[in-house]
């Protein structure tokens, strides 16, 4: 699948992307794995591994490029020589939400886009839709549906 996303000038980058999802399982019987590939045109590898089954509490990224690398865990943000952003006070998720939503309500207001609009998480969305899809077509060319165990089949 060809999904396009934001380069960093904000021009959109066409990149190849392919998925790999687990099947449903657990109580929800919804996909608790998700590893997604992107490729840019200029040879860029983007690497997105998520799980649920994680028995630890995390929410990190790592960034790695040739000019620099990225570490974002519990909300700092570090390179190899520093802290760039430190982490923010334990009581920020209510408050992020809070100028979401402020930022939002403004928005329709002042009869502008929002920060965060629907244009900008298209690209997200575009490489959830090729998980999906290869989701889909690993049930139809194996026959494994949701709730059953493939080394059994």
């Amino acid at each position: 699948m060809t999904a396009s996303i934001c380069g960093s000038s904000r021009a959109l980058v066409d990149v190849e992307v392919t998925a790999q999802v687990a099947l449903p399982s657990g109580n929800l019987n919804v996909p608790m794995d998700l590893g997604i590939v992107m490729r840019t045109e200029r040879d860029q590898v983007i690497t997105v591994a998520m799980s649920y089954n994680t028995h630890i509490s995390l929410h990190d990224y790592l960034v790695i490029g040739q000019e620099n690398t990225l570490l974002f865990d519990n909300g700092e943000l570090r390179n190899k020589n520093r802290v760039l952003i430190p982490p923010p006070n334990q009581d920020n998720v209510a408050e992020a939400i809070s100028r979401q939503n402020a930022e939002f309500v403004a928005a329709v207001f002042d009869q502008r886009e929002p920060a965060i609009s629907a244009r900008s998480v298209r690209p997200a969305m575009a490489a959830l839709q090729a998980a999906q899809d290869s989701l889909a077509a690993f049930q139809r060319r194996t026959g494994v549906v949701a709730g059953t165990n493939p080394a059994r089949i």
